[in-house]
């Protein structure tokens, strides 16, 4: 019945989830992957060269700081640990593939 409750409660994200997938996955399989990137950068900017920029890594570190400072506040060591290895495993794991599998991709 929980299971039920959480699609009701919500479908309107799941649903644009949805929809969002699928453009996703039709224009790269009617584009390729290199023609559809090259089409996304006809539309660049300056300003939002600047921007976007910053605002990733906006969400590299400001975020990552401020559930930090979350789990610090609550003072419980053991979630402070949970949440240090936590990050170390993500941090390793996503270098690691990028720096090993994923050398040629852009």
């Amino acid at each position: 019945m929980q299971q039920k409750d959480f699609i009701l409660k919500t479908w309107p994200f799941l649903l644009v989830t949805f929809f969002y997938v699928i453009t996703g996955l039709t224009l790269e399989k009617y584009y390729g992957y290199e023609q559809l990137h090259l089409i996304q950068n006809q539309f660049r900017t300056p300003f939002l060269d600047v921007f976007f920029e910053y605002f990733t890594k906006t969400g590299e570190f400001f975020f990552g700081a401020i559930i930090f400072l979350m789990v610090i506040l609550k003072g419980k060591w053991r979630e402070i640990m949970i949440f240090l290895s936590v990050s170390a495993i993500q941090f390793f794991s996503i270098q690691g593939l990028k720096r090993g599998f994923f050398i040629d991709h852009l």
